[in-house]
């Protein structure tokens, strides 16, 4: 709640973009509610899921996929 992560992130675009680069690209586990929150808040949209993505503690969990277009 400090504004921490807007920081990280809007530095991490500035970076980005001073490199040439055109998209940000990040898969977050479906299950993560508050870093989807986080990324979406930041300006990211999702763009797929990938079910089953990985296999946590013996259970299946799905990724999401978004994306920031630099």
């Amino acid at each position: 709640g400090r504004g921490i992560a807007a920081e990280l992130f809007s530095a991490t675009r500035e970076r980005a973009g001073a490199h040439g680069f055109g998209k940000l690209l990040a898969w977050v586990r479906a299950d993560n509610a508050a870093g989807l929150r986080s990324y979406r808040k930041n300006g990211f949209a999702e763009v797929g899921t990938a079910r089953r993505h990985a296999k946590i503690g013996g259970r299946y969990v799905d990724g999401v996929l978004l994306e920031f277009l630099l």
